[in-house]
């Protein structure tokens, strides 16, 4: 193989990836990057449209994966939902909802957001790390490997 895979297809790869790291055949960084962006997949990104005065509250378009007692990722270390209320709002051309189902959720932190965060990222209802058949603890001890290279 030459170069980096187009794709990351099973744990596996990840693995035979590590390996042609350590061979000095493919760059660190490049593994770094793919394991970004697979634990990005572990969250669906939900722009904020709003956000109340102790940052506590915020309105996301409607996103039914949100549940109360979920641990969100920020910057806020140890997040998490505290409550979750879908419902519909009319507003003209912003109706992004269907026309009788929720088109806005409201979501109550735990613990106030930071100044500048601008999205939620709630859980995905399945994980990345099962399709790719492969653990957290799996993915950490690539990561602590790759801290060496």
């Amino acid at each position: 193989m030459k170069g980096f895979p187009k794709t990351i297809g099973t744990g596996q790869d990840l693995f035979n990836c590590l390996a042609m790291v350590q061979a000095g055949e493919l760059a660190a960084v490049d593994l770094k990057n793919a394991i970004e962006a697979i634990e990005a997949q572990a969250y669906i990104p939900c722009p904020i449209g709003s956000i109340s005065e102790d940052r506590k509250t915020v309105t996301i378009n409607y996103c039914p994966e949100a549940q109360a007692s979920q641990a969100i990722n920020t910057a806020t270390s140890g997040c998490t939902v505290s409550a979750v209320e879908h419902k519909k709002v009319s507003g003209g051309t912003e109706d992004a909802g269907s026309e009788t189902g929720p088109n806005q959720t409201i979501v109550t932190l735990s613990t106030a957001l930071g100044v500048g965060e601008t999205v939620l990222k709630i859980p995905a209802p399945t994980s990345p790390y099962a399709a790719l058949g492969i653990t957290q603890e799996q993915i950490d001890s690539i990561k602590v490997v790759l801290c060496h290279e």
